[in-house]
């Protein structure tokens, strides 16, 4: 194996785990959206029963 070809593949694993961990962070950012939407609905719906 050539040092230009094994460049190239490491800067394919790069890329491959720069796409992986966008994917998992934006995830975990629609999972901590709902989560927030989740409480504030809550409390909406608590606040909304005890004073309607």
């Amino acid at each position: 194996m050539t040092i230009s070809s094994t460049n190239s593949y490491i800067d394919e694993i790069v890329l491959d785990f720069e796409r992986i961990s966008d994917i998992n962070f934006r995830n975990k950012q629609r999972e901590v959206i709902e989560y927030i939407a989740t409480l504030n609905f809550k409390k909406i719906g608590v606040r909304g029963l005890l004073n309607p």
